[in-house]
């Protein structure tokens, strides 16, 4: 599983991740390169936008974290002003 999104919040996210997630070989068989770290953290800026204008219920503290075979990363603990 490259991605995922759990609770309501899954409605929202996962046509993002569909469209945006980049893979290692294509469905159709070509090559492409994998997402950088600066890539994914972009991704999840974008997600956290959605949230914020999208998702109904007014919360604004999210945490974002980097899982790799080095370790889980905490990379964003804090409030999005809106």
């Amino acid at each position: 599983m490259d991605y995922c999104a759990h609770g309501y919040p899954s409605y929202i996210l996962l046509s993002l991740f569909d469209r945006l997630w980049k893979v290692g070989i294509s469905g159709s068989g070509d090559v492409q390169r994998n997402m950088t770290r600066e890539e994914a953290v972009e991704l999840a800026n974008r997600c956290m936008d959605e949230m914020k204008n999208r998702f109904p219920m007014n919360e604004h503290h999210y945490i974002t974290k980097i899982v790799s075979k080095e370790g889980i990363v905490a990379l964003f603990v804090g409030w999005i002003v809106c």
